[in-house]
């Protein structure tokens, strides 16, 4: 599917790490808002993106990268706009 080049809406679990044999219980979910520069079988790489926080509303990270990369098997659903 060409994609490149649409404007896309990927929700998607954050990575995140533990220590000392503490589990954490939930992922981070994010939802990232951008142009798709590509898509290939294994990921979404972004530009002009934006990327909030779903459960605290906050931009993450707090300034936008000028490239955005989400591995797919990170992503609960995806909406081009």
């Amino acid at each position: 599917m060409e994609a490149n080049n649409k404007k896309i809406k990927i929700r998607w679990n954050d990575a995140r790490f533990y220590h000392d044999g503490v589990t954490p219980s939930l992922l981070p979910q994010m939802e990232t808002t951008g142009i798709v520069l590509e898509d290939t079988k294994e990921f979404f790489i972004l530009i002009d993106s934006i990327t909030i926080n779903i459960k605290t509303m906050e931009k993450h990270p707090e300034k936008s990268p000028k490239y955005y990369y989400i591995p797919k098997g990170m992503v609960e659903a995806t909406e081009y706009l």
